[in-house]
């Protein structure tokens, strides 16, 4: 569709005509008919880059990750001849279950915030 123009008083300031930006004014703003079909209320904004608590709960997480990091070095470092397999056998075994743990704290603090 080469060469092809809108004449300038259906094009709007993004370069839409006023039907499409109708269409993404109307897609990003639901009605309440949508949410109350799907079973879901008004959801409510939480700011949890601003809390507290979460920010103590990611440095503690933090910190825990880089312990890891270390232990796993370590142990791998007291075995030369299979230093990989060992580190990812330590570092991985330890980093799963933290990671299971930040992500159920992170959705409990959430809660607890709302």
């Amino acid at each position: 569709m080469q060469g092809e123009t809108r004449a300038p008083a259906e094009v709007t300031q993004g370069g839409q005509t006023r039907a499409e930006a109708s269409l993404v004014r109307e897609y990003l703003q639901p009605t309440d008919e949508k949410s109350d079909e799907k079973g879901m209320g008004e959801a409510q904004q939480v700011s949890l880059a601003t809390s507290p608590r979460l920010r103590l709960f990611a440095m503690i997480i933090n910190v825990l990750v880089v312990g890891e990091l270390f232990v796993a070095m370590y142990f791998a470092a007291r075995t030369p001849d299979s230093l990989t397999p060992v580190f990812f056998k330590v570092f991985f075994s330890l980093l799963v279950p933290t990671l299971i743990v930040a992500f159920l704290g992170r959705r409990w603090i959430a809660k607890a915030e709302q």
